[in-house]
């Protein structure tokens, strides 16, 4: 497993052996000075992966990013999807209302193939299905 991360904001671990990354998002960035390195530890992430990889991403504290880094987030879901995405699940414990409405208008704007989960373990075992 290799790991990027910038502390404090967000964690990536690779798992080539599964064709997956997962993604921590731990903090509330808002402006792309405090992510510096994301779209640069997204690209080193998608190559060690092939086509039809699978995403999991967890956000266990509340995220309001800021516009600028949502633009951030648009170009990592490109770049994501351009590289084989086959499907993507976003754990999101109970409460988190608004982070589920944001994420259904992200899902129908991308295009990316997202699924929520309020359960890690059923989301880890959905993106195990072929």
């Amino acid at each position: 497993m290799n790991t990027y991360e910038e502390p404090g904001q967000y964690k990536i671990e690779v798992y080539p052996e599964k064709n997956r990354y997962h993604l921590y998002f731990t903090g509330t960035a808002k402006k792309p000075g405090d992510i510096p390195h994301y779209l640069d530890h997204i690209g080193k992430t998608l190559e060690k992966l092939k086509s039809g990889l699978t995403l999991y991403v967890e956000l266990t504290t509340h995220v309001k990013p800021g516009f600028q880094i949502t633009s951030l987030f648009r170009a990592s879901q490109k770049m994501t999807t351009e590289a084989g995405l086959r499907k993507a699940a976003i754990y999101l414990p109970k409460g988190f209302i608004v982070e589920k409405m944001v994420l259904n208008v992200t899902k129908s704007l991308s295009k990316m193939p997202i699924s929520t989960f309020d359960d890690k373990e059923k989301a880890l075992a959905w993106l195990d299905e072929k």
